[in-house]
């Protein structure tokens, strides 16, 4: 079989950062791919959001006719930081 991975880490701005995850997989019988992607947003000193999407594809799973193989995992976050 063969397999790739790689990473990315991208500081956009001061304000956004994106990072990336791909893997891909195959044994010649059967693909196995997931692609995650996170996008962290600074929204001033206490306040911060995160997109995030991962996309899974597996040609193994059972699955209904005309069903697809492509999965996908959204989330989207609100967070708060207090120092003192």
């Amino acid at each position: 079989g063969s397999k790739v991975s790689s990473v990315l880490n991208w500081k956009v701005s001061d304000q956004i950062n994106l990072k990336s995850n791909y893997y891909y997989f195959t044994d010649y019988a059967s693909v196995d791919t997931e692609w995650e992607n996170t996008v962290d947003f600074d929204l001033g000193h206490n306040f911060s959001t995160q997109m995030y999407v991962h996309l899974i594809m597996d040609d193994q799973l059972k699955r209904d006719p005309g069903e697809s193989l492509l999965q996908v995992q959204e989330l989207l976050s609100f967070g708060m930081t207090y120092h003192w």
